[in-house]
């Protein structure tokens, strides 16, 4: 009775071991997983920002360029404006009169009326982003699937049932 007992000892002892065996192993694929899934979102969250940084750039050059443009219709309207004043005030007046057709005519300038800076749409990006991070995690989900059936497929046995001795119940083909 001793000895049973000392049996039955170390069989809970091997028991426990391959418990926190397989519970270590679970940890540690859990933890590879998860560390995984990590550094997907963080890609996916880098390249969402670099699509909306990209987008946001495009419109700030586009503005610049706007900007640029105007600045310069403007330096050379101040300066047709500093030079017509120049003449209005001066008492040559046949000195006017020879100046007068080249400055009065308005330098070459662009109709703005209709030029605007496209907003870009950042609408959606953060569901794109998120999509493709679903497919990745469907891949993975998938994989790991698969690898749980493998491990759960070494444990598979036949069994047969006698249909003479089975539960009434249970239907046997």
């Amino acid at each position: 009775m001793i000895q049973q007992r000392r049996v039955k000892v170390e069989e809970i002892k091997r028991s426990a071991k391959l418990s926190r065996e397989a519970a270590d192993r679970e940890k540690a694929d859990g933890v590879q997983f998860f560390s995984a899934l990590k550094c997907w979102v963080e890609k996916s969250q880098d390249d969402f920002i670099k699509t909306v940084e990209e987008k946001q750039r495009s419109s700030k050059k586009q503005a610049e360029g706007f900007i640029k443009d105007l600045q310069q219709e403007i330096s050379e309207l101040m300066k047709k404006a500093a030079e017509l004043e120049q003449l209005c005030c001066s008492e040559d007046h046949l000195h006017l009169l020879q100046r007068f057709p080249s400055i009065s005519s308005a330098p070459p300038t662009k109709d703005w009326t209709k030029v605007r800076v496209h907003q870009r749409s950042y609408e959606g990006n953060v569901v794109k982003a998120v999509a493709q991070l679903e497919v990745e995690l469907r891949k993975e989900m998938e994989k790991l699937m698969e690898a749980e059936l493998k491990k759960v497929q070494q444990f598979a046995v036949d069994v047969t049932l006698d249909p003479d001795t089975a539960h009434p119940a249970l239907i046997l083909s």
